[in-house]
């Protein structure tokens, strides 16, 4: 009877922390996400806090430690949490074992498609890339697991740095495939720095080092936000230079 008293004191835990908001339960799992790390759970905050009971489906691709796993299974009350990474600690399947809803798929996210992930197309309602942070590997996820998204659904890349030779924040000037161009220029996209306002940078620059964070701009902690759209872009027009800020009439 282990297995099944074990399994009941885990719903009970689960059910103990249901209450709490993401901000506690980023603290209680231990990730980066943190207010005082990344400080990503601000954005994810005011994105998800109104979503919190209708996400169904959310994918992670990167799972580590699995933290964040834990977070998402603990902040979304009615969602399955997918985690793929390639290389998924035995550890791990015994801990989410026990949470029905956690699924870790171990996979190359970078070879994989959704068809070989047992995945369908326009399922999640939330998709975040948390593996590999170089432009070409975010791109080659982004073509790969965009489609996952349904309308309506987000798609974040976390982790995004700056080029060390240029010193210029990837992503914002680097050149871009047209399947990655297309994708901004067709949904509702926006480039976030999470770092802004820390309330201790300077001890996040001593734990994190040059490595990861040189100052307030050249560091890890941006976030590339991408809302799929649900209905057709509309045409291109410009109001600069011609109707914006002049009277009417």
């Amino acid at each position: 009877h282990m297995p099944q008293l074990l399994g009941l004191c885990v719903c009970m835990a689960v059910l103990s922390v249901r209450h709490l908001s993401l901000e506690e339960l980023a603290y209680k799992a231990g990730t980066d996400k943190s207010k005082d790390d990344h400080k990503y759970v601000d954005v994810y905050a005011a994105l998800f806090d109104p979503l919190r009971t209708s996400v169904r489906n959310i994918t992670e691709l990167g799972v580590a430690a699995g933290q964040s796993i834990e977070l998402w299974h603990n902040y979304f009350p009615n969602a399955h949490v997918f985690g793929i990474d390639q290389n998924i600690r035995p550890r791990l399947r015994k801990d989410f074992s026990y949470m029905p809803h956690v699924h870790l798929l171990k996979a190359d996210a970078y070879v994989s498609s959704l068809d070989a992930l047992s995945l369908t197309a326009g399922s999640m309602d939330i998709v975040i890339d948390d593996a590999q942070h170089e432009t070409a590997q975010i791109e080659r996820a982004l073509a790969t697991f965009f489609p996952l998204v349904r309308p309506g659904g987000y798609y974040v890349i976390e982790d995004i740095e700056w080029d060390r030779e240029t010193s210029s924040v990837r992503m914002l000037n680097t050149k871009l495939s047209a399947a990655t161009e297309r994708v901004l220029h067709e949904n509702a996209a926006f480039f976030v720095d999470s770092l802004f306002g820390h309330r201790n940078f300077s001890e996040w620059k001593r734990r994190t080092g040059d490595r990861w964070t040189l100052d307030r701009e050249r560091h890890n902690s941006h976030l590339a936000i991408i809302r799929k759209r649900a209905d057709d872009v509309p045409p291109f027009e410009m109001h600069f230079g011609e109707r914006a800020m002049r009277p009417k009439g």
